[in-house]
């Protein structure tokens, strides 16, 4: 191939990988977070910011869903960033059954992913955002349409600190409810934290969060919670000293695969923050037992 004619492929991948540039189905562009090129229904490697799970490629087509994350982290199709928004009790985001993306939700609103237990297919819906919830307790700074209370609230675990903790208002006919395991660890104490979630549910590795942590204890459990939660530090209210531990130099795992994703103590998008349960992000967890979450 002629020097020039190579130089313009090159160009022409890194034109259409750029932030706001368009493609169409199947050309080359850039994967997001690595150096590694794709070309329509392809998978994209996984890397820390998308929680170390494959992803398809950025000219995929909308009805791709071979990846083990079957969200777009870019998508330069012509017309993406053009695609009307969703609106309040519309579907949104990417079909649980086709991995098809039904795009983000309107100013103000919040596209909520079925519960968990909902039957495969179930949509994610738009609905309105009201307020937030965390540490400190609810947080109320919305209001609902009539017949509408804000009572929905996001799947835990969430981290408050990225705004994943939400208070959203429900249409008349939902139900919200929560449930709960037998707890795999207990803390309690002056200045205590009240934690919520639970990690790995239904797996060898399940530990259930809901509990008021006073961060004097220092269990595989606790130390998972409180990164589950967005703590890497105990609160100036403790009496006790603890922080998360960070990785670095992650050693890959046992098929040899990178588990480059685990550096840094999962704080601000670094490293394992414990949200992740599949095969791969235990492999890695195994693999590097001195990490914050339990293996």
């Amino acid at each position: 191939m002629p020097c020039s004619m190579l130089f313009v492929g090159v160009a022409a991948i890194a034109v259409v990988g750029a932030l706001g540039s368009t493609c169409k189905v199947g050309a080359d562009v850039q994967c997001p977070g690595s150096r590694s090129t794709c070309a329509g229904d392809q998978c994209c490697p996984g890397y820390a910011g998308s929680g170390g799970a494959t992803f398809p490629c950025p000219s995929a087509s909308r009805s791709f869903s071979g990846c083990v994350n079957n969200t777009k982290v870019a998508d330069c199709l012509a017309g993406a960033a053009m695609q009307a928004k969703a609106q309040e009790g519309e579907q949104c985001g990417s079909s649980g059954s086709t991995g098809y993306f039904h795009g983000d939700c309107a100013d103000g609103l919040v596209c909520v992913p079925p519960a968990a237990g909902s039957l495969f297919g179930a949509q994610s819906i738009c609905h309105r955002l009201c307020g937030s919830f965390g540490a400190s307790g609810d947080r109320v700074d919305g209001s609902c349409a009539d017949g509408q209370a804000c009572s929905g609230r996001a799947a835990v675990p969430c981290r408050e600190w990225a705004g994943e903790c939400y208070l959203y208002c429900p249409s008349s006919s939902t139900v919200v409810t929560t449930t709960s395991t037998t707890s795999t660890t207990s803390s309690s104490g002056p200045g205590c934290v009240q934690l919520s979630g639970t990690y790995c549910g239904g797996q060898g590795q399940e530990c259930n969060c809901n509990y008021c942590d006073d961060f004097c204890q220092d269990t595989a459990c606790a130390r998972t919670c409180r990164v589950l939660n967005g703590y890497f530090s105990a609160p100036a209210q403790s009496t006790c000293q603890w922080s998360a531990a960070y990785v670095t130099n992650p050693s890959p795992d046992a098929s040899g695969t990178s588990c480059g994703w685990m550096e840094g103590n999962g704080q601000g998008g670094k490293g394992d923050d414990c949200r992740e349960c599949d095969q791969f992000a235990a492999a890695c967890r195994r693999a590097n037992p001195s990490g914050n979450c339990r293996a």
